[in-house]
């Protein structure tokens, strides 16, 4: 007797449990692919240097707004020299960075919502992560109209004498 596709026998009850385990496998790739996809594609990210995943910049127009040149209250240890600062104020490289490091924080915030469903402070967190990936869009906007400007590397110059024993002195943030 000859069974479907050729076959002379059905297959054993193991080769076919074990058929279903390998595409379950494949099916969980696709699906974890399909997610991250879906992820970046709403929240306008793309891939920049360095592996990170980078906002697109915002609009020219929000940076007319004096709202929107953001005082940095918040930042990593090695660029803690920032605090303080406005974003019209710093280097591309920095507000680079600044942008990475807000992606991060609006990341983990994210995924402690959806960790803790029934937690209110992380379901809270997770609502003001919208606020941490449109400040990284400012940043990233900011360091490409400094780029664009060359303005900081114009006023530059050399170091003061107090800036040149400030550095002197290992006091180096990182």
């Amino acid at each position: 007797m000859t069974y479907p596709h050729g076959q002379t026998a059905f297959p054993s009850i193991q080769d076919c449990l074990a058929k279903i385990g390998a595409l379950e496998a494949r099916m969980a790739s696709v699906e974890s692919r399909i997610d991250a996809a879906l992820r970046a594609a709403h929240s306008g990210t793309v891939q920049a240097t360095r592996g990170k995943s980078l906002p697109l910049p915002a609009p020219d127009a929000w940076l007319n707004e004096p709202k929107n040149n953001i005082e940095i209250r918040r930042a990593p240890s090695k660029l803690a020299h920032l605090k303080g600062k406005r974003m019209a104020d710093l280097s591309a490289d920095d507000l680079t960075e600044l942008a990475g490091f807000l992606v991060w924080c609006a990341d983990k915030d994210d995924q402690k919502a959806r960790e803790n469903p029934r937690d209110a402070e992380a379901q809270k967190a997770g609502e003001y992560s919208k606020f941490r990936r449109r400040d990284a869009q400012l940043a990233m906007a900011w360091a490409r109209r400094a780029e664009e400007d060359g303005r900081l590397a114009a006023q530059a110059g050399p170091l003061s004498d107090d800036e040149a024993a400030r550095l002197a002195d290992n006091d180096i943030p990182f």
